[in-house]
């Protein structure tokens, strides 16, 4: 049994992006149980504590999403990536003014994006990251231990 850390606080982008997608995205025809459990939390933390703000990473989730809608799904979604879109997402790996943290994520994964599925499950995984940073910022608005007013 692997050890289940969702609250990465200390770890960078670096050590969590290759932690999580280093192991691929699919065990057989299931996706990996660390992708649904606890990716996007782990993301979140690192994310957060890199200073990266929510919105960016909803941005980097679309424009993974776009990457896998440059070429029409033709059959199953183990069809490999077509060649235009191994190239938009390596060019979005090159952009100039992506943030670093962005760049460590994608670079970590992209070894293992070799099929449709594997960017779906990579947008799934972002997408996810991005709710759970709202959720974090919305608990930490929550009022804290502070008494009641009296009236």
């Amino acid at each position: 049994m692997t050890e289940t850390r969702t609250n990465p606080e200390g770890q960078s982008v670096t050590e969590v992006s290759s932690a999580i997608f280093g192991s691929g995205f699919f065990a057989g025809d299931a996706l990996r149980e660390e992708l649904r459990a606890e990716a996007g939390v782990r993301l979140a933390y690192a994310l957060r504590a890199a200073g990266v703000h929510p919105d960016s990473v909803h941005a980097l989730a679309l424009s993974v999403r776009d990457v896998g809608d440059a070429a029409p799904l033709q059959g199953q979604d183990k069809e490999p990536l077509t060649e235009d879109q191994r190239k938009m997402f390596q060019g979005l790996i090159a952009e100039k003014g992506l943030p670093e943290p962005f760049r460590q994520i994608l670079s970590a994964a992209l070894p293992q994006v070799t099929r449709r599925r594997d960017l779906v499950a990579l947008y799934g995984v972002l997408s996810s990251t991005y709710e759970r940073m709202g959720r974090i910022e919305a608990v930490k608005r929550l009022p804290g231990d502070e008494p009641a007013p009296k009236d």
